[in-house]
């Protein structure tokens, strides 16, 4: 488990703390995901896998890394 670092978030990524669910788009493909640690400007997101996303799982090893301005908190 990443543990929120004790560098200054971003004021915009004030709100993605981790297991925060999100929304994003990746590959023109509109992804969800858990945030799993917040850096500075983004933040690095689990994507839940689908049907639809298992080469994307594949390629990226189920991580990546989003700016906190692409993405979308979900309830």
């Amino acid at each position: 488990m990443f543990y929120t670092s004790n560098k200054d978030i971003s004021q915009n990524g004030k709100e993605f703390l981790p297991d925060t669910k999100v929304r994003f788009s990746i590959q023109n493909e509109i992804e969800t995901g858990t945030v799993i640690k917040q850096k500075v400007n983004s933040a690095i997101i689990e994507i839940e896998e689908t049907v639809n996303n298992r080469d994307l799982i594949f390629q990226t090893q189920g991580m990546v890394v989003i700016s906190y301005k692409d993405l979308t908190i979900i309830n």
